[in-house]
């Protein structure tokens, strides 16, 4: 796995690309970047060089610190210091993007498994979120009879 696949710069480049309203093409010529290379600067397959990185940034008004953070990361401004932390609706968002992207992989077969397994998850108490005490015995049975429910409703899928 590349730094970009984890910066996901080539996102925020796209992104800004489609708010200018041009093509990858058009912004790959402004920039005098071969169409290949800036296609896969985009697409989160290769990370420019550090020049490049400079120029792509100026070229779209951006600082260059917004391309090096991890998604769910913003920089903040606080006394003239530019710092930089978690933003968690944005890290959520990110999350449930990359789910919905690995869902939408799947086939038919896949996507209505896949609906199934998260369906009895969220009924199970040891994973939901309000779950306080899940050791007691008699949580311990209601999640059987929760697991017998969900093979029961199977059917809906």
């Amino acid at each position: 796995m590349g730094l970009n696949n984890i910066f996901r710069m080539g996102d925020k480049m796209k992104e800004l690309r489609k708010e200018k309203g041009i093509s990858a093409k058009e912004a790959a010529k402004e920039l005098e970047i071969k169409y290949p290379t800036y296609s896969n600067y985009e697409n989160n397959n290769r990370m420019p060089d550090y020049e490049t990185l400079i120029k792509i940034a100026k070229y779209y008004g951006v600082n260059i610190q917004e391309f090096t953070l991890p998604p769910g990361w913003e920089l903040t401004e606080k006394n003239g210091v530019v710092t930089e932390g978690i933003n968690l609706e944005a890290l959520n968002n990110v999350k449930r993007k990359k789910l919905l992207d690995n869902y939408e992989k799947l086939n038919e077969t896949g996507k209505k498994e896949a609906s199934k397994r998260v369906w009895e998850m969220s009924r199970l108490p040891e994973y939901q979120k309000d779950n306080k005490n899940i050791n007691k015995k008699e949580d311990k049975e209601e999640k059987v009879d929760i697991r017998k429910a969900a093979q029961e409703d199977m059917d809906l899928f």
